[in-house]
């Protein structure tokens, strides 16, 4: 069991170098996220099109790729408590993948080198490097 964090997706998605790695260490594991996974992965697919990183086509496809990996999505409301606690070490959205990794009582696996480095979560946080 693990919970995946959106830079870890977004690799495997749109490999920048590490989607192989994020891949290997998910293979075999069930696969968690708070909802809000949702929206950011569209987000960041908005950005790198803006940016004209990827084209529409390869936004399309991570879109449609997205859509079918086999990800539980936890409600995050229940959450929000440790959510805020966690507020002087994390961003809100890093946060909600700690909060729903410590009641899962697994591991974060991130591709965020900030987030691996905060302080104060109760639960292991992997950096895919």
């Amino acid at each position: 069991m693990t919970v995946v964090d959106a830079s870890a997706i977004m690799e495997l998605l749109v490999d920048r170098g590490k989607g192989k790695a994020v891949e290997s260490r998910i293979r075999g594991h069930r696969i968690y996220a708070p909802h809000l996974l949702n929206i950011e992965v569209l987000s960041v697919l908005r950005g790198l099109l803006q940016k004209k990183e990827i084209t529409l086509a390869e936004a399309e496809t991570a879109r449609n790729d997205f859509s079918s990996l086999l990800i539980e999505l936890r409600a995050h409301t229940p959450l929000l408590k440790r959510t805020w606690e966690l507020r002087h070490n994390y961003s809100a959205y890093d946060a909600a993948y700690i909060a729903t990794a410590e009641v899962l009582e697994t591991r974060v696996l991130t591709t965020d080198a900030r987030m691996s480095r905060g302080t104060g979560a109760r639960c292991p946080i992997e950096l895919v490097s």
